[in-house]
C-alpha cells in the first residue's frame, strides 16, 4: 500500500491516495454555459413543463419558488443552494416575488452518477453569494483565458458542498463509469452513425453478453437505451444552440427518419422538437 506521507532527511512529501473520490474529481469535466441574477414573479408565465440538457445551480436570496417534478413538488428556500439534474422534466410554481442567482453547466461525468440524478438542496456556505457574483464578473469580462479559468475555479468551489455530501457508493459508481470512458467517447463522437452494440463490446474488450449486462449494471440502462438517450440530449442541445432545421438535427443525431425522431423525442421529453425549441427559456 502506498504511504501517504514520505519523510526524508531534508524533505517531506505528501501523496494523494488512490480512491474513488480522487478518480472522479481528477476527471471532473465542467462546461460553463451561462449565469445570471434575477428577481421574478409568476414563473408559470415564463416556463412550461420542460427538461434541459444541462445542470442548473440556484442560490435563492429571498422569497420562495416551487419546482414541480413528475414525482413530487419541492420548495426552494432562501439561504439554500440547489442543483437541478439534467433531463428531469419539471416546471416552476412561484408564490410572490423571489430573487436568485443561477448558472447552467454541463458535465457528462456527473450526469451519469446516481447522486446527481435528483434535485439536491444544501445550506449555502457563507461565501456563496460572493462566489456567484465573482462568476458573473468573470462572465461579463468575456472569453479570455484568465476569466474562463477563474470562472471554472469558482464553479468548482460552488460544487464542493455537493461533492462532499456525495455518498461513497456513488463515488464508486463514478469509478465504474470511468472504465467505460472509451466506449462513452466513441458513442458521443458517432451519434450520427449506425451504432452497433457488438462493436461497443469490442471496444470494451468484452463479449456481447458480459458487456450488455455490466453496462446495464453500471448505467442503469441498456446500451441501446443509453445511445437513444444521448441522441435525444444532443438534439436538445442543437435545438437550443443552433439554427439547424429539425430535419437537419434529426440527421445529425442518427435518425434519418424525421417522423420517427419526432415520435421518439416526444416519448422522452413530453414535447415535440419544435415546441421544445420555442418554449425553452433561460433563468
Amino acid at each position: 500500500m502506498q504511504e501517504r506521507i514520505h519523510r526524508g532527511k531534508n524533505e517531506t512529501a505528501f501523496f494523494f491516495m488512490d480512491s474513488p473520490e480522487r478518480e472522479l474529481i481528477s476527471r471532473l469535466d465542467l462546461e460553463m454555459l451561462v449565469g445570471g441574477v434575477a428577481a421574478k414573479d409568476d414563473l408559470d408565465v415564463f416556463h412550461s413543463f420542460r427538461s434541459d440538457p444541462f445542470f442548473r445551480l440556484y442560490y435563492v436570496v429571498s422569497g420562495n419558488v416551487g419546482l414541480v417534478f413528475t414525482d413530487g413538488s419541492y420548495t426552494l428556500e432562501p439561504g439554500m443552494m440547489y442543483l437541478v439534474p439534467v433531463n428531469r422534466p419539471f416546471r416552476y410554481s412561484a408564490s410572490g416575488k423571489f430573487t436568485h442567482y443561477w448558472l447552467h453547466f454541463r458535465s457528462s461525468r456527473l450526469e451519469k452518477v446516481r447522486y446527481f440524478q435528483r434535485l439536491i438542496g444544501l445550506p449555502a456556505p457563507p461565501e456563496t453569494e460572493t462566489l456567484m457574483k465573482e462568476f458573473l464578473r468573470c462572465a461579463e469580462i468575456g472569453d479570455g483565458a484568465e476569466a474562463l479559468i477563474e470562472a471554472d475555479l469558482v464553479l468548482r468551489r460552488l460544487l464542493m458542498p455537493f461533492l462532499v455530501e456525495m455518498p461513497e457508493s456513488d463515488y464508486e459508481q463514478g469509478t465504474d463509469i470511468g472504465r467505460y470512458s472509451h466506449v462513452i467517447e466513441y458513442i458521443d463522437l458517432n451519434l450520427e452513425k449506425n451504432l452497433i452494440v457488438t462493436d461497443l463490446a469490442k471496444i470494451a474488450g468484452m463479449n456481447y453478453n458480459d458487456f450488455s449486462a455490466d453496462f446495464h449494471r453500471t448505467f442503469g440502462v441498456t446500451p441501446k437505451q443509453y445511445i437513444c438517450r444521448q441522441r435525444i440530449d444532443r438534439a436538445k442541445t442543437l435545438l437550443l444552440g443552433s439554427t439547424l432545421t429539425i430535419k437537419q438535427i434529426s440527421d445529425q443525431v442518427g435518425y434519418g427518419n424525421e417522423f420517427f425522431f419526432h415520435r421518439l423525442f416526444k416519448k422522452y421529453t413530453g414535447q415535440t422538437p419544435g415546441y421544445f425549441r420555442d418554449n425553452n427559456m433561460l433563468g
